[in-house]
C-alpha cells in the first residue's frame, strides 16, 4: 500500500445538460480550470447504448482483455471517481459507478463512453499536496543543505500552492517557491542545469555559473532562473517538447 497526503481545494458544481458525453466532458473542465488532482462524484441518468466495462475476461492472465457491455435503455447512474494526470499530464477520470433499470443494475468502470439523458449532476473536489508534507520535506531539504549536500531540483514545474511567480515566454505562471527560498533561509548558492542530447547517444550536462538568492528582492533571482530555461529552450527547441498549455 502507498499513499499520499493531501487537503481539498476548490469545490465545483457542475450540472450536466442531455448528451453531454462522459468521461470527456469532465476532462475538458478539469483542464479548463487547471485542475490535476480530484475527486468525482455524479448522479443523473444516462443514454441507451453507452457502453461500461464490467471486468476481466480473465483475471489470471496478461495482457488484460477487459468485457464491455452495452446499456440498453436509460439507466439512472451514481458514480465516484478520481482525477490524476495521464502520461501527457493531461486530467484524466477514473470512474466506476453503479447503472440501474427496471431493478437491474450493471457496475463498472465508464471509460470506454457514456452519454447524459436529460441532466446529470456532479460535484468536483480539488485536491492538493499537504502543507504539512510539504513543510516535512522542506526541513530535510534544508538540512541537508546544512550539512553540505547538493540537491538537484527541477525549479521550471507549475506549483498548486506555496508558488511564486514568474515569466516565461511572455506568459505569467507560478512555480514552486521552495527552492528559492531555501536558497534563502540557508544562504546556499543556486547552480543552474540544463541536459540537452548531442546527437551522439549521449546527454550533455550544461552548468552555468552558481548564484545567490536575492534576500531582498525574491521575484530578481525567479527571473534569472526563468530567463535561464526560457534562453536555453529558445537553443534548442526541438529537444524540449511540451504537450501542456502553459507557456
Amino acid at each position: 500500500m502507498k499513499y499520499s497526503e493531501g487537503k481539498i481545494g476548490r469545490v465545483f458544481v457542475i450540472r450536466l445538460e442531455d448528451g453531454d458525453k462522459l468521461p470527456e466532458v469532465i476532462e475538458n473542465f478539469a483542464k479548463d480550470k487547471e485542475i490535476s488532482h480530484g475527486m468525482c462524484l455524479l448522479i443523473g441518468g444516462i443514454q441507451s447504448r453507452g457502453k461500461v466495462v464490467v471486468g476481466p475476461e480473465n483475471g489470471k492472465t496478461t495482457p488484460i482483455v477487459p468485457m464491455v457491455t452495452e446499456l440498453s435503455g436509460v439507466h439512472e447512474i451514481l458514480g465516484v471517481g478520481t482525477l490524476f494526470p495521464d502520461g501527457n499530464g493531461n486530467p484524466s477520470l477514473h470512474m466506476h459507478a453503479a447503472l440501474g433499470r427496471e431493478g437491474k443494475t450493471i457496475t463498472g468502470c465508464i471509460r470506454p463512453g457514456i452519454e447524459t439523458w436529460k441532466l446529470g449532476e456532479v460535484v468536483l473536489l480539488e485536491t492538493r499536496y499537504s502543507a504539512k508534507a510539504s513543510a516535512r520535506a522542506f526541513f530535510r531539504m534544508r538540512d541537508l543543505l546544512n550539512k553540505g549536500e547538493v540537491l538537484f531540483i527541477v525549479a521550471d514545474q507549475e506549483a498548486l500552492g506555496g508558488e511564486v511567480k514568474g515569466k516565461m515566454f511572455g506568459k505569467e505562471i507560478r512555480i514552486f517557491g521552495g527552492p528559492f527560498i531555501l536558497g534563502r533561509k540557508t544562504g546556499k548558492p543556486f547552480l543552474p542545469l540544463y541536459t540537452f542530447r548531442d546527437g551522439k547517444n549521449r546527454i550533455v550536462l550544461n552548468f552555468e555559473e552558481p548564484f545567490y538568492i536575492d534576500k531582498e528582492r525574491l521575484d530578481i533571482s525567479v527571473d534569472r532562473v526563468m530567463n535561464f530555461f526560457e534562453r536555453h529552450i529558445r537553443e534548442r527547441p526541438d529537444q524540449y517538447i511540451w504537450s501542456q498549455d502553459r507557456w
